[in-house]
C-alpha cells in the first residue's frame, strides 16, 4: 500500500510538473521575450527620437537658412563644416531642399571610413514611398520613420527650415538619415540587455525559415510569436515603416535556464521529496509494526488459544500505550463475561437440577403407581376370598363330625375355592409380569435420565463461595 501511495505521488508530481508547472514556465519565458523585443522597440523609438532633436537643431542653423534662401550650392567651407556636423552627429544622409523641392545639397557618408557612398537615388524611394514626407505645413512639422534603403534599412528625419531665425514660414526641408547598422544593434543589445536583431523583409540575408515566419505573421492576428526548442526561446516582431507598412523583422532571444533550473529544481524536490516518503512509510512502518502489528498477533494468538484459566492478557508492551490499554479492555470484558456467564451457568444449574429431581420424581411417581395400584388390586381380591369358608371347613374338621353330605358340600366349596385361587394365581402372574416389564422400562428411563444428569454432577461453579449443589433429596 506505501509503495502504491509513493507511485501515485510521482504519477501526480509529473503531470503537475508536465501539465501546469511546464506551461506555466513556458508562458513566463515567452513573455519575458516579448519585453526584450518591446525593450529593443523601445530603444529604436529612443534612437529616432533622438534624431528628431537632432534635425531640428539642425534645422534651425543660419547655415541652412542661407543655403535654402539662396537657392545655390554651398562653397567648399560650407559643405565642410556640413560633413563635420554630419561626423559628429553620425549622420549618414543629409538632404538640403527648398521650398521648390529642389535640392540645394546632398552628401551621404560612410562613418566608419568618412567618404561618401555612391549616388543613391533616395529622394525618388523616399516620394515613391510617402510623398507628405516632404510636406511641411508649418515650422512644428515633422516626419520621422525607418525606410528601407539600398545601403540597408535607416532612421530618416524631416524637419522644415524656416527663411529666418524670426520668421516662421518655411522656406525648405532638411532631410536627415542614419543607417541601423551593427554598430546600433550592438548598442541596443548592450542597452536593453537582450541579442536584437533586425531584418529587412526583402533583405537577400532572409533565410527560409525567417520568411515563414514573416507570411505567418503578416497573415496572423498577433504582431508576436515565439520559436522555441530545447535550450533557447526566440520571439519576432515586425516593424512598421514610414506608411505603417511592415518593414523590418526583429527578433529576440531568451535561454531557458529559468525553465531548465525548474525542471531541475521541480525533478530534485521531487527526489527529496519521494525519498523522505519513502524514509517516513519505513518509519511509520517499524511503528506500527512495533505498537500495533506484532501485539496484536500476540493478543489474537492469546486470544484463540484455550486457556484453563482467566488471567489477564499478556502483551509485550507499555500498559499505557493503545495496545496495552487494548489488552487491558479485553482482558476487563473477557472478566465480566466469564462472571456473567458464570452467574447464568450457576441459575441454570440449580434450574436444571431442580428439574432434574422434580422429573426423576415423576418417574419414580410414575413407576411406583402400578405397582401400588396392583398391589392394592390383588389385596383388595385376596380380601374377596371365601376365607370364612376355610376356616369354617377347618373348624368342623377339628370336631370330626362332618357328615357326608358336608363332605360333597365342603369338596365343592373348596373346588371353587382351588379355581378362584389358580384363576387369581394366573391373573395375579400376568400382572405381576406386566407390573416387571413396565418397572424394567421405567428403569432403564431413569438411567439414561440419569447418565445424562453426569455432565451437570461434573460440574463446578467458579465462585469458590457457592457450595456444591446435592443430588440427595430432601
Amino acid at each position: 500500500m506505501g509503495c502504491l501511495f509513493v507511485i501515485v505521488q510521482i504519477v501526480v508530481l509529473f503531470l503537475f510538473s508536465y501539465y501546469y508547472i511546464a506551461p506555466k514556465t513556458t508562458k513566463l519565458e515567452k513573455s519575458l521575450v516579448e519585453k526584450n523585443l518591446h525593450r529593443g522597440l523601445e530603444l529604436l523609438q529612443r534612437e529616432l527620437f533622438h534624431l528628431e532633436h537632432v534635425t531640428k537643431i539642425l534645422a534651425q542653423q543660419p547655415l541652412l537658412q542661407q543655403l535654402v534662401n539662396s537657392s545655390s550650392s554651398p562653397d567648399t567651407a560650407s559643405a565642410d563644416r556640413l560633413q563635420e556636423q554630419m561626423l559628429h552627429q553620425e549622420l549618414n544622409l543629409m538632404y538640403i531642399l527648398d521650398g521648390k523641392d529642389k535640392v540645394v545639397w546632398e552628401d551621404i557618408l560612410d562613418l566608419s571610413t568618412e567618404r561618401p557612398y555612391p549616388k543613391q537615388p533616395f529622394l525618388t524611394s523616399l516620394w515613391e514611398t510617402r510623398a507628405a514626407f516632404f510636406n511641411h505645413p508649418s515650422m512644428l512639422s515633422l516626419q520621422a520613420g525607418i525606410f528601407n534603403s539600398t545601403l540597408g534599412p535607416m532612421f530618416v528625419v524631416s524637419a522644415p527650415i524656416a527663411s529666418s531665425a524670426t520668421s516662421s514660414k518655411v522656406q525648405g526641408t532638411l532631410i536627415v538619415g542614419r543607417l541601423i547598422t551593427q554598430d546600433v544593434i550592438h548598442l541596443i543589445q548592450s542597452l536593453s540587455y537582450t541579442d536584437s536583431k533586425l531584418w529587412p523583409l526583402g533583405g537577400a540575408t532572409l533565410n527560409e525559415k525567417q520568411r515563414d515566419i514573416i507570411q505567418q505573421l503578416l497573415q496572423g492576428d498577433s504582431d508576436f510569436m515565439t520559436e522555441q526548442s530545447a535550450d533557447l526561446l526566440r520571439g519576432y516582431m515586425l516593424l512598421q515603416d514610414l506608411n505603417n507598412q511592415p518593414n523590418l523583422l526583429i527578433s529576440s532571444t531568451q535561454t531557458r535556464d529559468f525553465s531548465q533550473t525548474m525542471q531541475l529544481s521541480i525533478t530534485d524536490i521531487g527526489c527529496i521529496f519521494i525519498a523522505l516518503q519513502i524514509f517516513f512509510l519505513f518509519i511509520v512502518y517499524f511503528l506500527i509494526r512495533s505498537t500495533l502489528l506484532k501485539p496484536t498477533r500476540q493478543l489474537i494468538k492469546q486470544l484463540n488459544n484455550p486457556r484453563q484459566d482467566w488471567r489477564p492478557l499478556q502483551v509485550d508492551i507499555k500498559p499505557w500505550n493503545e495496545m496495552g490499554l487494548l489488552a487491558s479492555a479485553i482482558s476487563n470484558l473477557i472478566s465480566r463475561h466469564q462472571d456473567h456467564l458464570s452467574q447464568e451457568t450457576s441459575v441454570a444449574f440449580r434450574e436444571g437440577i431442580y428439574q432434574a429431581r422434580q422429573n426423576l420424581y415423576q418417574d419414580l411417581e410414575d413407576t411406583l403407581k402400578p405397582v401400588i395400584e396392583g398391589i392394592e388390586i390383588t389385596e383388595k381380591k385376596l380380601s374377596n376370598l371365601p376365607t370364612n369358608d376355610i376356616e369354617w371347613i377347618i373348624a368342623e374338621g377339628k370336631t370330626g363330625q362332618i357328615s357326608q353330605e358336608k363332605l360333597s358340600e365342603y369338596t365343592k366349596k373348596l373346588q371353587i375355592i382351588n379355581e378362584k385361587l389358580r384363576y387369581f394365581q394366573k391373573e395375579t402372574r400376568h400382572r405381576l409380569s406386566d407390573l416387571y416389564a413396565k418397572t424394567l422400562r421405567n428403569a432403564a428411563a431413569i438411567r439414561a435420565q440419569a447418565r445424562s444428569l453426569d455432565t451437570i454432577r461434573e460440574f463446578r461453579p467458579t465462585s469458590n463461595g457457592k457450595k456444591k449443589t446435592s443430588m440427595a433429596r430432601s
